[in-house]
């Protein structure tokens, strides 16, 4: 579809924006929008993971559910902890703390699903691993101008007045078998 250094330079556009409109607290306690009109309706996200056991060279399966309580464009990202071969969305061998990308498209009220495919491919130890997800918004749609805004723009504050872009996300631990 397009060439590696392509694919570089898009992953790493898509990482930037995910930094600079993310809260990187991993602690979703607080199940409520911080102030403002809020981009998820809650903060966590439902996470399955198959198998419950992860072990060297077994396929898993991550599925992220978000609740966005607005309309536009974001990212959504899986951190990975170890060398991995990455099977879906794309198919990449990557190295250990790696974040995966991926663009998303949110609609108000409708439960947002992401799905990644992955293989560990380097020596594990016994214990367990954390497999965390975020969701981020950097553009909402306003019906009104048939436009999307990006989300610290001066027009959509005029708009909505604050919006509070608080990344949805979570954590979990998975039992690793070496």
């Amino acid at each position: 579809m397009f060439g590696q250094g392509t694919f570089w330079k898009l992953l790493f556009i898509y990482f930037c924006v995910g930094l600079f409109s993310c809260n990187h607290s991993t602690d979703n306690a607080s199940d409520q929008p911080k102030s403002g009109k809020p981009t998820f309706a809650t903060h966590n996200v439902n996470l399955e993971v198959v198998p419950n056991v992860i072990q060297r060279d077994s396929l898993i399966t991550v599925t992220m559910t978000c609740y966005p309580a607005m309309t536009g464009v974001g990212s959504t990202w899986i951190t990975l902890w170890a060398v991995t071969a990455l099977e879906f969305p794309i198919i990449d061998t990557i190295r250990a703390l790696t974040n995966v990308l991926v663009r998303a498209s949110f609609v108000s009220g409708v439960p947002y699903k992401q799905q990644w495919k992955f293989r560990p491919i380097a020596r594990l130890s016994a214990g367990t691993s954390p497999i965390e997800v975020r969701a981020t918004f950097d553009s909402v749609y306003v019906a009104d101008s048939l436009r999307t805004y990006y989300v610290y723009s001066e027009e959509l504050k005029k708009i909505f007045g604050v919006i509070d872009n608080s990344d949805a996300g979570g954590v979990v631990y998975i039992n690793t078998n070496p």
